[in-house]
């Protein structure tokens, strides 16, 4: 559940004198509260322009906001093998990296089980050939060759379980 009081609502102090005015703080914590809803977000179902709205907002220099997502993305999704990647030594376009990852599952994943292109019966050799001859990025790629077996069954089910749920929003996160 979303809490609007974590960022919003503050007022400048005179005397800490970091911020100059009270809209510039009041920037910075709309900022910082769309960021949250966007990781919550990531946990739900959302449309892809949802998804590329908020991928819009914020710049791929953001890399904590992007090392945030990605840990929502490898914890939801049960793909542990990814945490390799999730290192002190910077990854060259990590941040791209991590959006196309969100984009193939949260939109080009979906699309396809919507077309019936991906069903529930796919085997892990068959998922993997699937993600190669289609184009998906190389993480999800990747990530399903070298997947065990139990954390592909939550995988699959968490993707189908999504596929059939109703499109979130941030206003229903303030609902929750």
């Amino acid at each position: 559940m979303m809490d609007p009081e974590r960022h919003l609502g503050y007022l400048v102090d005179d005397e800490d004198g970091e911020y100059d005015s009270q809209e510039e703080m009041n920037v910075l914590n709309l900022y910082l509260y769309d960021q949250d809803c966007f990781l919550d977000l990531l946990k739900h179902r959302i449309s892809r322009y949802t998804i590329d709205d908020y991928i819009g907002q914020f710049p791929e220099e953001n890399k904590e906001l992007w090392e945030k997502a990605f840990q929502v993305i490898i914890k939801e999704y049960s793909l542990n093998n990814l945490k390799t990647y999730q290192t002190e030594v910077k990854i060259a376009n990590f941040e791209k990296h991590v959006i196309d990852l969100i984009q193939d599952i949260k939109v080009k994943i979906q699309d396809d089980i919507l077309e019936r292109k991906i069903n529930q019966e796919f085997t892990m050799d068959e998922l993997d050939a699937y993600l190669r001859e289609n184009k998906y990025h190389l993480l999800l790629k990747w990530s399903i060759r070298f997947i065990d077996i139990f954390s592909y069954k939550r995988f699959i089910k968490k993707i189908f379980e999504e596929s059939a749920s109703a499109f979130h929003n941030s206003e229903d996160l303030k609902a929750e």
